[in-house]
Parts: C-alpha cells; structure tokens; sequence
C-alpha cells in the first residue's frame, strides 16, 4: 500500500518494495531515473546472464584453468567464445557502473545544495550576523580600516569580503554601519588624488561615528607647484568633510618635499583653514606636518617671518568644542604655528612626537586637565637663531606646571639628552597623582656624557619628580642592563613591572623576587633579555609559595584595600621572559604546573637572525 506524506513544496511517496519489501521513496523534485524494482531487475539479469554463459561450456571443462590438461580444438573454440563474451558483460558492465557513478555524482550534488539550504548559519537572526560581522572585523588585522585605494593591498579588507559572498550577506553587511566607518586615504607621491571612493564608503557609515585618516605626500613637479597641490588637496578634503557630518576622528599626516619658509607659512595657513571645518562632534584629532626647516632656508627679514606667524596666530583659535585627544608631530615651525590654535584647556589625553622640551614645557603649561600623555622629545635645533625664532618666544623653566589628574605618562628621550637636559624639563612639572610610568631611553651612538643615567643609576631628582613611590606600573627601556634592585626597593607600590632591558637578571634581582624582599605587591612582571629558565621558574615557585604563607598569616587584611600591609607578599598573576626554545621545551611540565595553578605565564625564544637580511624573528613558542 502506498503512503503519500505532502511536506511544504515537495511530494515524497512512500512505497513498500514488491520483492524486497524494504522500504522505497520516489522524490518528484529529483530524477532519480531507477526505482528499487529497476535495481532488481538489473541486478536479475546479470545473473540470467552469468548463468546462460556458464551453460555454453561443456561440463567436462568447467575447471578452465584449474588443471595442466589439453583441450581440443571444439573445446578451444568454446572458451574462446565463453571468454569473448565475458569481455563483453564487463565492458558493458563497466558502462553500466559509469553511469551509476555519474547518478551517484548527481544526488551528491543535490543533497549538497539540500545542506547549504538547511545549514545553520542561514537560520541565524540578521542581528546575530551582524554581531559577527562586527566580531570578523574587530580581530582583523587591520582593525577595521578600509584603506583607499585598494589596489594598494595584496588581499582585500575582511568588509570587502563579507559583503561578497552572497546577497544575502551583502545586504547585512551594507546596513551594518559599524563595518564602514574607520577610512584611511593613502597616495603618496600621486598627481591624482580622487576622494570618489573615500565618498562612497563613508556613506555606507550613513548615521554611524567616522574616523578619517588622511596620508599624503607633497612635492612640486612639473605640471603643479607645492602651493597648487596642497591648495587641491585643501579643497577636496573640505568636502569630504563638510560632507561627514558624525566625523568623531581626523587624522593628518602631511610629508613635505623641498620645504621653505613660504610653503611652510601656506601649508601651515591651509591647515588651519581645514581645521576649521571640523564638525562639533569631532573628540580625536591627529596632524603630522613633516618637514624641517634649514638655517638656508630662512630669510636674512626676520621681522617678515615673525609677522607672519603673527598673522596665523592672531586669526582666532579654532573651536573643537569635543575635542578631548590629541596627537601632533612635527618640526618647531609647525609648534609655532599650531600653539594658539588649538584648546589645550580641554584635553584629556595628549601625544607630542619629536618635540623640543621647551615646546613640550609651554603646551603642557596650558593642559591642566590631562589624564594620559605620551612625549617622544628631541633636543631642538643647534642653530641658535633658529631655535629663537621658532621657540615658544618665553622661558618655560621658570614655569610651574601643576598637572593635578595626569595618572598615565610615556616618556621617551631621543639621543644625546644628558641628566642636566632631563633635569631641566622634570624640574617645572607636578605630577602628584601619577601612577603609571614608561620611561624610554632611545638607543643611539655610544655617548660618555649620556651613560649612566636612570634608571641604570639613581637620581633623587627624576624619582622625586615622577613620584617613583607611588607608582603602581612602571616600564623601562634603559641604554642599558641595569641591576633593578634599589628602583624596585623605591617603588614599593608597584603592581606591574616591565623592563626591556637585554642584560642576564642579576642573581641579586632573582632572590628579591622569589622572596617578596623586592615588589611585595608585584602581580605582573615582564623581562625582556634571554634568562635561564630553570632559575625563572624556580624563582615564581619561590614567590608563589612566599605569597601563600604570607596571605596564611595575614587573612584578615582585605587585599583590595588600599593599605594593604606592607608584609604581605602577593602572588605574582603574570609572568613574561625569554630564553631558548631548547630551554623552554625541556621546562615544560614545570610550566604547565604553574600555568595550571592560575599564573599566566608567557614563555618567548630568544631573537634569532633570519636570512633576511638585518631583520630578525620573534615568534611566540607555543608549547
């Protein structure tokens, strides 16, 4: 009897096979093209065939093959035909075997398209997807920049992607605002600068927050002066803009080639005009204007310079009325000019790179209000003219510079800054709330006049100044390996220690670890040169077990509280070194020990040379 199940758009009939009486179905969307009562058939008539082949051969030579006896010619010519017939069943039925492959190959097909049509990512929600699509690009390599042209990647961005997989897809991923608003625009060295497509991704972003950032080189050529180019660029960027009504971050980076005082003053004019444009909503701004200023380039009319810096400043400081994050870098000419234009009343975080201490004295003069700074400083120009010229126009040591809310700093001092020089720019700084420090002395030409000073030796006024016993994180890239002990023995608060130091750790340092004597309150320490792992290892189980029976004696203190005893030992939570991949792997159930008592412990090969010229690897090992 047969059973009909009606099952949306498809018909399936059910049916009890007449021989075998197994069940059978009958698919009309597909063509099968043999029922179960075909395959019986087939399968009959290769046996009617094997069987009336047999009955040609005689009986008496039905062991063809299984004995050394003569036949006759009549017998002779019976297994010649037996066995042309028998290449004939094959062949036909290999024939029959291909076609079967081929249906087989058919139904495969089918069911794969079934499988796509039922598989679960099609069933997920359009918010759902949208989540992963957010999820894709956040972990992206590229952070979510779309960057303009394309053709300058050798893969397209994860957006790109996403949106061409299937229409579907596509119309999630346009209506999902958050994949289009992070645009970076790069031609260096190009006469055609076209916004079209920077135009067409930013309205992608329709009511979403905008970050733009902007890179471009300018050089005069034949057929453009400097003057044309950047007033060019001048204008398309101010329709960009005016048209990105929810632009919330603007990055700048200008190169000028061939710079003199009159193209610095124009680029120097045409920026501020740009910046005036910035919408209301506008919280991170970043500018870079390259180019330094040669003493030939300046005119013997200095009168003439200095009005015209006056003509900049005195159009009126721009507005940004969000603005709450700032990064600049640039030459001293670019400080001059920028200085009066920007509300450094307002900022909360701020980044100068390559700037001379008495420029980065006068802003930080005018920045009461700032939580995170990061300074990468330079000793200004050795022309004193021109330092005269392009300075702050007044005495910045002789300021006091109260910095009330600063609790994040990142220093860095370029070559050839001596103790005296650091002194000088510490000196007018209050910094009583500061917590986290990362001091960096930059690695240059060996220098007698620049060894020696901290952290690799101790200075009372640079300890003072950045308030080294209140510190909860420090990290620090001396010149040099140092010996941590007495900076750790003033930094009694700290919490998170890392220094990039190459240098062995002094077995001194080891033994002050592992016992609590040196950073009781350490729980996150890192060291940059190769150690043995055997003595780091044997170290943190040292202070584990010290931080243990400490916390034993001591259940009562509230370690959360901020006066913790000072002869609690806490346990470290992280841990980071680096030594040879031989030493790590034959550590490694040491390390899963402590890895599997909580600790967090990171475990780096050494820096090993590649073929690659001068460039190195620093491959994490995994083991």
């Amino acid at each position: 009897m047969d059973v009909t199940i009606y099952s949306h758009a498809s018909l399936i009939n059910l049916a009890l096979c007449p021989l075998c009486r197994y069940l059978v179905t009958s698919i009309s969307f597909v063509s099968i093209g043999m029922t179960c009562e075909a395959f019986h058939i087939l399968s009959s008539t290769f046996l009617q065939s094997e069987s009336s082949m047999a009955h040609k051969l005689p009986s008496d030579v039905r062991d063809i093959g299984h004995s050394n006896r003569v036949y006759s010619e009549e017998e002779i010519c019976s297994i010649k035909d037996f066995a042309n017939g028998m290449e004939g069943e094959i062949l036909r039925l290999d024939d029959m075997i291909a076609r079967l492959y081929m249906k087989r190959e058919s139904f495969v097909r089918e069911l794969d398209r079934c499988r796509v049509a039922l598989a679960p990512h099609r069933m997920l929600p359009t918010d759902i997807l949208r989540y992963i699509f957010l999820l894709c690009v956040e972990e992206d390599a590229g952070q979510g920049w779309i960057p303009i042209p394309l053709h300058h990647m050798s893969d397209p961005p994860i957006q790109i992607i996403l949106s061409h997989v299937c229409s579907f897809w596509r119309q999630v991923a346009l209506n999902t605002t958050g994949l289009w608003n992070k645009l970076t625009v790069c031609e260096p060295y190009s006469d055609f600068w076209d916004l079209a497509p920077a135009t067409e991704f930013l309205s992608r972003s329709k009511g979403a927050r905008v970050s733009l950032s902007i890179h471009r080189t300018l050089s005069p050529c034949r057929h453009k002066s400097l003057q044309e180019h950047l007033a060019s660029l001048v204008d398309s960027l101010r329709k960009l803009i005016i048209g990105t009504k929810h632009l919330y971050e603007f990055h700048l980076d200008l190169e000028i080639d061939h710079l003199d005082q009159l193209r610095a003053f124009f680029t120097m004019d045409k920026v501020i005009q740009l910046l005036r444009l910035s919408p209301p909503g506008l919280t991170t701004l970043g500018l870079h204007l390259g180019g330094r200023l040669q003493r030939e380039n300046v005119a013997e009319n200095w009168d003439q310079v200095v009005d015209v810096f006056n003509y900049v400043n005195n159009k009126g400081k721009t507005s940004f009325p969000s603005l709450e994050s700032l990064h600049m870098s640039g030459a001293e000419w670019f400080y001059k000019g920028i200085y009066h234009q920007m509300p450094w009343e307002r900022l909360r975080s701020l980044s100068l790179d390559g700037i001379s201490p008495n420029w980065a004295l006068a802003i930080l003069h005018k920045c009461p209000s700032l939580e995170t700074c990061t300074l990468e400083l330079i000793l200004p120009n050795g022309d004193p003219e021109l330092s005269l010229l392009f300075g702050p126009g007044f005495e910045t040591e002789a300021l006091h510079i109260p910095l009330p809310h600063l609790r994040h700093l990142r220093l860095s001092f370029y070559h050839h800054f001596t103790r005296p020089d650091i002194h000088s720019f510490l000196r007018p700084l209050a910094l009583p709330n500061l917590k986290s420090l990362c001091y960096i002395e930059q690695r240059g030409p060996y220098d007698p006049h620049v060894t020696g000073i901290w952290p690799i030796n101790t200075d009372a006024v640079i300890e003072e100044k950045l308030q080294l016993d209140k510190l909860e994180e420090l990290e620090v890239y001396p010149r040099s390996s140092f010996v941590p002990d007495k900076l750790l023995r003033k930094a009694c608060n700290l919490r998170r220690f890392h220094t990039h130091s190459y240098g062995i750790l002094h077995p001194s340092t080891v033994s002050g670890l592992g016992s609590g004597v040196l950073g009781p309150k350490l729980q996150d320490v890192y060291i940059e040169g190769q150690q043995d792992a055997a003595r780091m290892l044997r170290m943190i189980e040292e202070r584990q077990n010290s931080a243990a029976a400490t916390m034993r004696k001591y259940e009562e203190v509230t370690l959360n509280h901020a006066g913790v005893n000072s002869s609690v030992v806490l346990p470290f939570k992280r841990f980071g070194f680096k030594c040879s991949p031989e030493d790590i792997q034959r550590r490694k159930d040491w390390s899963d020990a402590l890895r599997g008592d909580g600790l967090e412990l990171s475990i780096y090969p050494v820096k090993q040379a590649s073929r690659l010229g001068n460039r190195t690897l620093d491959v994490v090992w995994d083991d």
